[in-house]
């Protein structure tokens, strides 16, 4: 799941949620930027860090939740081609019996 608020510098800040785990992210230039992980156990602000630089600071499932969800909501013009199936060609449908 993930949610989206502003940064005080209008850009957006997102929430993923991986059971009891939250992250709070952002997108600056095509690069995902993670503030803050919340766990039972606490916070941990990480300031911004990109998210390459906070795999040892964050539970895996959350890490690859959070590149899921960029892909999924902000994706680059390549992954979404990547996720699209192609569109048929007019006439090559396929016939139904």
């Amino acid at each position: 799941m993930s949610t989206r608020a502003t940064r005080a510098d209008d850009e957006p800040l997102w929430t993923t949620v991986v059971a009891d785990q939250r992250a709070l992210w952002f997108v600056r230039a095509g690069v995902i930027h993670v503030e803050t992980i919340l766990t039972p156990d606490g916070a941990v602000d990480l300031r911004g860090e990109h998210l390459g630089g906070c795999i040892d600071a964050m539970p895996r499932e959350l890490w690859n939740r959070v590149r899921y969800d960029y892909e999924k909501y902000c994706g680059t013009p390549n992954s979404a081609r990547r996720n699209t199936k192609p569109t048929p060609e007019r006439g090559s449908e396929p016939s139904t019996p």
